[in-house]
């Protein structure tokens, strides 16, 4: 099966947030000394927009296939 665009980002956008969802599920078990917070914080910062950028794609994707912009007007 061949993957579409929309299949692409969409699989970004999850791969981002279970990044993310990594990162702070460590953090919480291992309880990370101070230090290791600021390196945590920092990937858990770019997993966190790498998904709002693929959100925003999928998003856009959407659109285009209902053929409405995000406020419901057509465009």
């Amino acid at each position: 099966m061949r993957d579409t665009r929309q299949e692409k980002n969409l699989e970004k956008a999850i791969e981002a947030a279970r990044d993310e969802l990594h990162i702070m599920r460590r953090r919480g078990q291992e309880k990370a000394n101070t230090r290791d917070h600021g390196h945590d914080y920092k990937a858990m910062e770019e997993a966190r927009d790498k998904f709002d950028d693929y959100a925003g794609r999928v998003r856009e994707d959407h659109e285009k296939e209902r053929g409405t912009n995000r406020h419901g007007s057509r465009g």
